[in-house]
């Protein structure tokens, strides 16, 4: 006997709960039915379907995000909000294999623990989830997917995490109607635009209104990190006569000549001599000696 194929979507996930309390009711008969139990069997279903987790796999995250779009004035009201990882993936550098299903395990429960009731998300590549608030507006959304980047940043590096200068998980967002294809599929181009203008804005806040940098993998960074260059500093440097491979000699100012020191002029020094004692003056005292 062939067997059923599995149904993992989150409608399955909630219904099969409802399905169970309901064949225990029909299996009895209509003359036993207790209301209170049958309350009690509902209540159970529904907790019990209130545990089924908020990530959905690729085709119903899709489906789902198509019909919101579709419903009036759908692609104004929801946003995409990114969580992104690639300033953590590009700071493991080669150990990001060894790494990644730990980080993104870690990464999913944090995003349960914020996320709400009624709100989804989905992994999007290697190093990127997409959520979507449908119970809350924008604000905060924006406001959740941003706790959700700090606490990330923190469970994967510690507390150094805080007041750092780039944050190793960022949150982004994007309109729905531009991070969706026509066909329901991500448009993975707006959101890799929305990720990297994001790190371009924090690298603009780090450097104090520079320019921001450009978004690289790691070791395309060519930048001197030295000091100045001897040919970028101010002035003209001494030319060399023709034919001679000895650089000239350095012109020296009376004002940066070294002056000769002078002699010491030396005085004698006034040191008082000691008093000799005088001999001490013996007295006869009177009386005395006729004793």
């Amino acid at each position: 006997m062939a067997k059923r194929p599995s149904r993992s979507g989150l409608l399955s996930r909630i219904a099969a709960p409802l399905a169970k309390a309901a064949r225990k009711v029909v299996r009895r008969n209509q003359d036993e039915w207790d209301e209170n139990e049958v309350h009690e069997l509902m209540e159970a279903a529904l907790a019990e379907a209130d545990k089924a987790p908020a990530r959905m796999t690729d085709d119903n995250f899709r489906l789902f995000a198509e019909q919101l779009a579709r419903q009036e004035d759908g692609a104004f009201q929801v946003k995409l909000h990114v969580v992104s990882l690639v300033e953590f993936h590009e700071a493991v550098g080669d150990k990001w294999p060894k790494l990644a299903e730990k980080v993104l395990m870690i990464a999913e429960g944090v995003i349960n623990a914020h996320i709400g009731a009624g709100n989804i998300f989905c992994r999007q590549g290697a190093d990127c989830f997409v959520l979507i608030f449908r119970t809350c507006d924008n604000s905060e959304g924006r406001r959740r997917a941003l706790i959700i980047a700090q606490e990330l940043g923190t469970r994967l590096v510690g507390d150094q995490f805080v007041g750092g200068d780039i944050p190793l998980a960022l949150a982004a967002e994007v309109s729905l109607e531009d991070g969706l294809n026509p066909d329901g599929s991500f448009n993975l181009a707006a959101i890799d635009n929305a990720v990297g203008e994001m790190r371009s804005i924090i690298a603009a806040q780090v450097t104090g209104g520079q320019q921001p940098r450009a978004w690289m993998r790691p070791g395309a960074n060519t930048a001197d990190k030295g000091g100045v260059r001897r040919h970028l500093l101010p002035g003209e440097a001494p030319r060399r006569q023709a034919g001679s491979d000895a650089p000239p000699p350095i012109p020296i100012t009376d004002e940066v000549a070294p002056k000769t020191a002078k002699d010491p002029e030396w005085k004698p020094l006034e040191v008082s001599r000691p008093e000799t004692l005088k001999d001490p003056t013996w007295v006869i005292l009177e009386g005395v000696a006729d004793r």
